[in-house]
Order: structure tokens, then sequence, then C-alpha cells
């Protein structure tokens, strides 16, 4: 899921994926010139006492989730005061398809559409939608 985020966020010159898990960053984020995180995106189901944080500490706040739409609905009503974050979820079937049959090499080929995620190697070829909540 770390991969795939930092693939969507690849077209900012100073994208960065934490490597170490480290609890201090974002699983991707991306700086400014000045190395202030401007984007962080977490992929996980965050608790709301969190986003409310993170939505107060960087310019734009990304969350990507597995089939999120059930913690989102139970969320969604405390976020409209944050304008600068967005939800993203893909389905589990898909991430399945990937860790089941793209063990063997990171060769991927991504390609990240208007609402469409493809992974593609010499094997096989994986699509999910993606569902943007909010």
């Amino acid at each position: 899921m770390r991969i795939l985020g930092f693939c969507a966020l690849s077209y900012h010159p100073n994208t960065f994926h934490n490597q170490k898990s480290d609890k201090q960053y974002p699983d991707v984020w991306c700086e400014n010139d000045d190395q202030e995180i401007i984007i962080a995106l977490y992929v996980s189901e965050l608790d709301i006492s969190e986003i409310h944080r993170l939505c107060k500490f960087y310019d734009k706040l990304l969350i990507l989730t597995i089939d999120g739409e059930s913690w989102f609905k139970g969320i969604s009503s405390q976020l409209i005061q944050h304008h600068n974050i967005s939800v993203y979820s893909i389905t589990a079937n898909f991430i399945e398809d990937l860790k089941s049959n793209l063990t063997t090499s990171l060769h991927w080929d991504i390609l990240i559409e208007q609402n469409s995620l493809s992974v593609g190697d010499k094997a096989g070829y994986y699509q999910t939608d993606v569902k943007q909540l909010c």
C-alpha cells in the first residue's frame, strides 16, 4: 500500500517513503524546498483525534484505506471542519491479488487514472477502482 501511495505522489519532485516505519513521519510525504512536509499520506484507518491533529499539522492530509467505507461513514460527520483532507479506498481483493501474485519482483507497471489503479508485471494485470470518500 505504501508503494502504491508513493507512486500516486511521485509527480511531486520531493516525495519520500517512510522506510523505517518511523512514527514521527507519515507513510509517504512530499516536502517543499524548505524541507517542510506539505502533503502527508497515511495508509491506515486513523482515529478521529489523530485526524484532527494531523489536519492542523499538514497543508494536505491524504488517507488511503482498504475497504474503508464503513470506517469513513463512522467519522465523516466529524470531518466537516477540515478542508485539507482527502480519503481514498481500494478493495481488499486487489491487495490480496497483488500480495499473492507479485511477490517475486517489484518490476511493476503502475497506471493511476482518475478513479482507477492498475498494476501489471510480466505474469499478470490487476486493476481496481479507487473510491474518493472525501
